[in-house]
């Protein structure tokens, strides 16, 4: 039995961390989900100074958490979601309202499914 301590441990604390990634993913995505609808909000009401300075607050949110993400997540997707935010920057600077709301649309549903891919389930595990 006492040969079993070291490796039971280990697994403790792999299991802990991954708990601990998934609560600290789902508050990150809830945040920046709720940042992108504000601006998405902003862009459909006209407000682009509200929806840029939004956009560049998801900016400056996202950056500090890169790192930690390439570590977890696949490249090409957080790329990708970093393309769709400067898109979605670009395009609320131009005012273009209906390409500005596609742009976040798609950005929202990327960072989804980064949240449900990193969710603790059954599913993930296996």
């Amino acid at each position: 039995m006492r040969a079993m301590r070291i490796p039971l441990f280990i697994l403790l604390v792999l299991v802990v961390l991954s708990m601990a990634h998934t609560v600290t993913m789902a508050r990150r995505c809830e945040g920046w989900l709720a940042t992108i609808d504000s601006a998405d909000r902003a862009a459909e009401e006209g407000r682009w100074d509200e929806a840029g300075a939004l956009l560049q607050q998801l900016q400056e949110d996202w950056e500090p958490s890169r790192i930690w993400l390439r570590i977890t997540i696949s490249h090409t997707t957080l790329d990708s979601a970093k393309s769709l935010l400067e898109q979605a920057q670009l395009l609320a600077r131009l005012r273009e309202e209906a390409h500005t709301r596609a742009t976040l649309a798609e950005l929202r549903s990327l960072l989804r499914q980064m949240d449900e891919g990193e969710r603790l389930s059954w599913e993930n595990i296996l």
